[in-house]
């Protein structure tokens, strides 16, 4: 399961890698768009696909938006070509295929790969800054070639894993912090009102009254804030 913070990187990633590699906008989040490739049916072809899944969070008491946490942004970088494929059934479908690597298969992906790491740690601007807002710490970083699970033969592919610190999620029913407002303002600006009020809903959700935000904020029941006066309310007293 991934964080708010962590799909937050993953987006504005997908935004600065497009157009800064070899790989031009063939860049996709979680699966590769093969309708989008048909034009280049046959033809070699480099693509990015990002996914950010993995995450842990060493949390204290039921603080689920807080705690030590480490993420993991995945970047596959392929190179292969959409061929159309003829079923049993008769159907003709598109598939893209990673043939086995060669000199200039593995030339063209140490390239992509220089290219994907300037991009998200050595780029500039209002996206390259924002990423780094989210990414607040690098852990580590691990590079894997295309390798069947057999083994065998090497595919044409690289695997890029990022595990790093996100920023916090925000407090459920509390006032985004700014840095949360320049990434609504971002996906407005990338995809248009529609989405970004979709993904505000979700990361804002109800408000919740000033005298239990601090009892939510620390994952405390009722009786809990109750007892130890959260939010300034002595209901455990006389």
């Amino acid at each position: 399961m991934s964080s708010i913070a962590a799909m937050a990187a993953r987006i504005i990633a997908r935004r600065i890698l497009t157009g800064a590699t070899i790989a031009g906008g063939r860049v996709y989040d979680s699966a590769i768009d093969v309708m989008g490739l048909l034009t280049e049916d046959g033809q070699p072809t480099s693509v990015i696909v990002l996914s950010s899944d993995d995450e842990t969070a060493k949390i204290e008491g039921r603080a689920v938006t807080g705690g030590e946490r480490t993420a993991t942004l995945s970047i596959e970088i392929a190179s292969g070509q959409v061929q159309t494929v003829e079923l049993t059934s008769g159907e003709r479908v598109q598939q893209f295929t990673i043939p086995t690597t060669d000199a200039a298969a593995e030339l063209l992906l140490t390239v992509i790969v220089r290219q994907t790491m300037r991009a998200l740690f050595g780029g500039v601007g209002a996206a390259a800054d924002l990423f780094r807002r989210f990414v607040t710490r690098v852990e580590n970083v691990t590079m894997k070639r295309g390798v069947p699970s057999e083994g065998g033969a090497k595919f044409a592919a690289r695997l890029i894993e990022i595990e790093f610190t996100p920023l916090s999620d925000p407090d459920f029913g509390a006032d985004l912090p700014q840095v949360w407002v320049d990434f609504l303002g971002f996906i407005e600006a990338q995809d248009g009102a529609e989405v970004r009020a979709l993904i505000e809903a979700a990361i804002r959700g109800a408000p919740v009254p000033e005298d239990v935000l601090a009892q939510l904020q620390l994952g405390l029941t009722a009786a809990e804030a109750a007892g130890a006066m959260v939010g300034g309310l002595a209901l455990g007293g006389d």
